[in-house]
């Protein structure tokens, strides 16, 4: 049985960029939330734990609908999205703190807990 190519993303594809947007976001906060460890009953888990599988359902929807290529284009976005992310990160931490923030940010429990900077 021998399957045709599906075109590239059409125009006219309303959903598309709902999802590939969905797809990057679920993959960034996973990626965030991941550091924290949880605890189930006696099971200990990573934070992202649930978050993630999800971009393996949109990466599905994505190459099932809209097929390899638009599917590896948004791939690639998010791969290149955490990249980023983790410059940022990176660049807020080497980053001096402002006098008057540092008494906050010392004292206060963060979801970014690993990136302080006192």
């Amino acid at each position: 049985m021998k399957t045709e190519p599906k075109p590239d993303v059409s125009p006219h594809s309303k959903y598309f960029i709902y999802i590939a947007i969905l797809f990057v976001v679920v993959l960034m906060i996973s990626n965030t939330v991941g550091i924290k460890i949880i605890q189930i009953g006696s099971l200990p888990l990573a934070g992202g734990v649930f978050i993630f599988p999800i971009s393996y359902i949109f990466g599905d929807i994505l190459t099932e609908v809209y097929g390899y290529k638009a599917s590896r284009k948004i791939i690639w976005s998010g791969f290149f999205s955490i990249i980023f992310m983790a410059f940022c990160y990176w660049l807020t931490k080497v980053l001096p703190p402002a006098p008057f923030f540092r008494r906050c940010w010392c004292s206060s429990p963060t979801a970014l807990t690993h990136f302080r900077r006192c």
